[in-house]
C-alpha cells in the first residue's frame, strides 16, 4: 500500500502524469552521454565542478579555496561548462590556468548537440548531471568527487581524507549529507550529490548515464522521485554517511545555483538563497553585483527585491537563514581575508534587516 503522506506524489495519478511527461526528456537525453565499463585507472582522485557560464565570475572563488586544499592526491580537477569548445572562449581558460598553476585544472565542454539541448530545456539538473557524467566518462581515476559549484572547501585536508576514507572502507559511494526530499527519507540512506566521492569503476560497470539521471518511481511503500545518481545508490546499496562540519570544514548553503538559474529563466518566482551569490562575485573581485543587491534590499518593499534585472520574491527568507547565510561568509572572509570585510558586513546586515521586516510564509522546498 502507498504511503501519500510520505510520497512526493499524492496521487497514482499525479505519480503517472509526471512520468509521462518526463518520458520525452529521458528519451533524448539517452542519446547525448555515455561511457563504457573502466578498464584500468590510475591511482588519486578526480574533482568535477559543473559550471554555469553566466556565473563564470565566481569560480575564481571556488578556485581560491580548493587552491588552499592539500591536493597530493588529486589527479584532476575537470571545469566543466555548458558550452562547445569553440563558445568557451580560450582567453578565460588561458587566464584561469596561469592564475591557478598548481591545480591540474582541464575544461569539460559540450558537443554542440549537448549544448543546444542543454540550454533549450535550461534546467539547473540537467546541466549538473551531464556535466559530471562527461567527466566521470572522461576520468583516468576511479575515485570522482563531485563539487557543488557554490560549495567551497574550509579545511585543508578536506578532499585528502575523503579519497583516504574511500580506500579504507571501500563503499562506492561516499557522502557528506544525506538526501530528504522529494519522498526520500532518513531511513533510506542516500547521500546528496554535494561533495559526494564515488567509485565510478563500479558505476561505469552497472550502469548507463541515463540511469543516473533524476528519475520518478516507487521506493518500498513511497512515490518519489530519486535525484541525480539516488537511483544508483538505491541499487548498489553502498552509500556511507560521514558528516562534515558546517562552516569549519566547508562552507555549503545548497540551491544556490538552481535557484539563480531558475529565476533568470523565469521558472521560479521565490528564492533567497541566491542572496549568496553576489557574495561569491564580490570574493572573486567584481563587488557590483554586492553593492547593486544592497541597494535592492535597502530600498525593496517586502518580499519584493531587483535581482540581476529580474523582479524576486523573499517570502521564505527569516532570520535564521540571513544568519546562517552571514556565518557561512563570515568563515570563508576570515579564510581568505583574516577577517570580514566592512562590505561584506554591510551586505549580510542588509539581508538580516530585509528579513527582520516581516513574518516568512511556510512555503515547501523542492
Amino acid at each position: 500500500m502507498i504511503d501519500y503522506k510520505r510520497s512526493k506524489y499524492k496521487s497514482k495519478l499525479a505519480f503517472h502524469v509526471r512520468r509521462l511527461q518526463r518520458l520525452p526528456l529521458e528519451l533524448l537525453l539517452r542519446t547525448l552521454v555515455r561511457w563504457g565499463p573502466m578498464k584500468s585507472y590510475e591511482p588519486g582522485y578526480t574533482v568535477i565542478i559543473a559550471c554555469n557560464y553566466t556565473l563564470r565570475t565566481i569560480l575564481d572563488t571556488v578556485l581560491q579555496l580548493i587552491v588552499r586544499q592539500d591536493t597530493d592526491n588529486l589527479k584532476e580537477l575537470m571545469i566543466a561548462f555548458e558550452l562547445t569548445e569553440a563558445q568557451l572562449p580560450e582567453s578565460f581558460r588561458r587566464e584561469i590556468k596561469e592564475r591557478y598553476p598548481s591545480l591540474p585544472i582541464t575544461f569539460i565542454t559540450y558537443t554542440p548537440m549537448q549544448s543546444f539541448w542543454a540550454r533549450a530545456i535550461d534546467w539547473p539538473w540537467l546541466y549538473s548531471w551531464m556535466s559530471w557524467c562527461k567527466g566521470i566518462a572522461r576520468c583516468r581515476t576511479r575515485y570522482v568527487l563531485i563539487h557543488d559549484f557554490d560549495a567551497l572547501p574550509i579545511r585543508r585536508d578536506f578532499y585528502e581524507e575523503r579519497y583516504r576514507l574511500i580506500n579504507e572502507l571501500g563503499p562506492t559511494f561516499l557522502g557528506v549529507s544525506p538526501y530528504l526530499s522529494n519522498g526520500i527519507v532518513a531511513e533510506d540512506g542516500f547521500a546528496s550529490t554535494w561533495e559526494l566521492m564515488i567509485d565510478i569503476q563500479a558505476i561505469r560497470a552497472r550502469f548507463r548515464p541515463i540511469e543516473i539521471f533524476n528519475r520518478i518511481g516507487r521506493l518500498d511503500d513511497r512515490l518519489v522521485e530519486f535525484d541525480t545518481f539516488l537511483y544508483a545508490e538505491w541499487k548498489v546499496g553502498s552509500t556511507l554517511m560521514l558528516p562534515v562540519e558546517q562552516p569549519a570544514d566547508l562552507v555549503h548553503l545548497g540551491q544556490v545555483i538552481s535557484q539563480h538559474v531558475q529565476v533568470l529563466n523565469g521558472r521560479q518566482k521565490v528564492a533567497e538563497c541566491l542572496l549568496f551569490i553576489p557574495y561569491m562575485m564580490y570574493v572573486a573581485g567584481s563587488g557590483e553585483a554586492m553593492r547593486r543587491t544592497t541597494g535592492a534590499l535597502e530600498a525593496g518593499k517586502w518580499p519584493m527585491i531587483e535581482y540581476f534585472g529580474k523582479p524576486v520574491e523573499m517570502s521564505r527568507l527569516d532570520r535564521e537563514l540571513a544568519d546562517w547565510m552571514a556565518l557561512l561568509a563570515e568563515q570563508v572572509e576570515r579564510t581568505l581575508a583574516g577577517e570580514v570585510r566592512p562590505e561584506a558586513r554591510e551586505y549580510f546586515s542588509a539581508i538580516r534587516n530585509f528579513a527582520d521586516s516581516h513574518q516568512p510564509a511556510v512555503i515547501s522546498s523542492r
